[in-house]
C-alpha cells in the first residue's frame, strides 16, 4: 500500500491512546484500516499512560513508509508488512545527538531527522525520513529535546 505524506492535524496537547484511534476518521478511506492495525499494534510498545505528542508518516532507514508516533521515550512507527503491521522502535536514551537536513531521496525531496552518536555499539545511527514539511521543524526540536534531556 503506498501511504502518501501526510499530516494529522489534532487539536490535543498530548494524545491518549482513545484519542489516537479518534484520528483514523481524519484520515483518507483507503488509509483507515491500515492506521487502526498500527494503533492497535501499539499497545505491546506503550508504558501505562503514556501520552503521544506528534502523529505524521515518515519512514525509518530499512523500513517502508508508515504511520510514526512520538511520545516522551521513544518514536515508533508502525508499517504495514502484508495484511500485518509491524512497530519499529527508536528510544531517545540510546542517542546523544541528533541534526535535521532537507535532501533528497530517489529524486523525491524529504525532511530527515538524524539520530547520531548512539550509546551503545549495538546500537546504529538512525534517521527518520518522510516527515510532512508543516510538521518538520516541531518535530525535530521535540525529538532533540527528548534526546538531551536523557
Amino acid at each position: 500500500m503506498h501511504i502518501q505524506n501526510l499530516s494529522i492535524q489534532t487539536t490535543y496537547d498530548c494524545l491518549t491512546y482513545e484519542q489516537l484511534e479518534s484520528e483514523a476518521s481524519k484520515l483518507p478511506a483507503n488509509m483507515q484500516q491500515f492506521y487502526i492495525h498500527s494503533i492497535t499494534t501499539l499497545k505491546r510498545e506503550l508504558a501505562p499512560n503514556e501520552c503521544f505528542y506528534y502523529l505524521s508518516t515518515g519512514a525509518f532507514r530499512h523500513t517502508a513508509i508508515g504511520f510514526l508516533f512520538f511520545t516522551d521515550r521513544q518514536i515508533i512507527m508502525g508499517e504495514q508488512q502484508g495484511l500485518s503491521v509491524k512497530c519499529h522502535t527508536l528510544h531517545y536514551r540510546d542517542f546523544t545527538s541528533c541534526t535535521a537536513r532537507t535532501g533528497h531521496i530517489l529524486g523525491i525531496k524529504t525532511n530527515v531527522i538524524y539520530l547520531e552518536e548512539p550509546l551503545s555499539p549495538s546500537v546504529k545511527e538512525e534517521r527518520v525520513t518522510h516527515i510532512p514539511d508543516e510538521q518538520f521543524q516541531i518535530i525535530y526540536k521535540f525529538v532533540q529535546d527528548k534526546i538531551t534531556m536523557n
